[in-house]
């Protein structure tokens, strides 16, 4: 057990107080925007390489796979299945690359900011918001447009990003704010 909490703490999940033991990490917005921050550069630079190594054959599962989902993706109102089609969207593209160092790292931060994740897309099926960036992003990969993209990846995380920090920010002041 005590192997399995330092591991937890090793990769961010929980931290070790010495003396004290093993408690849930603190979410503060500053985290939250480091860890999306980590997420833009990991991916954008993931799906750059993803463009140029991958074969046809890989680009035409990838098309295969979204094409599959989307019509979920588009129309799901549960945060938790919109979630699971997202987080395989883009660690499908960071698998373009082939780097399974980028792909275990960004499993890692999927599961650290998992929860903020979750509240910003319930967040988004309540505002009815636009859900058309993964075909975007999906259509100038398989065009082998590299810096288009890119640009479009980093706007769409830059935004969640953003959404979620709020979300954070937000919740702290219901908690910690009077009146």
């Amino acid at each position: 057990l005590r192997e399995a909490l330092n591991r937890l703490a090793a990769e961010g999940l929980l931290e070790f107080r010495s003396g004290k033991g093993f408690f849930s990490r603190a979410l503060r917005p500053g985290d939250v925007f480091n860890l999306y921050e980590t997420r833009a550069a990991i991916e954008c630079e993931a799906l750059r390489l993803g463009i140029s190594r991958a074969d046809n054959a890989a680009l035409a599962r990838l098309a295969e796979e979204f094409a599959e989902s989307e019509a979920d993706y588009q129309d799901s109102q549960d945060p938790l299945r919109l979630l699971a089609l997202d987080e395989a969207f883009h660690m499908a593209l960071c698998g373009l690359s082939g780097n399974s160092e980028m792909t275990r790292t960004l499993s890692n931060l999927n599961a650290r900011i998992r929860f903020v994740r979750l509240v910003d897309l319930a967040n988004l099926i309540k505002k009815g918001s636009n859900r058309d960036a993964h075909r975007e992003i999906l259509d100038s990969v398989l065009a082998r447009d590299s810096a288009v993209a890119v640009a479009q990846l980093r706007d769409h995380i830059e935004m969640r990003r953003s959404q979620a920090t709020e979300t954070v920010r937000a919740a702290f002041a219901r908690l910690y704010v009077e009146g």
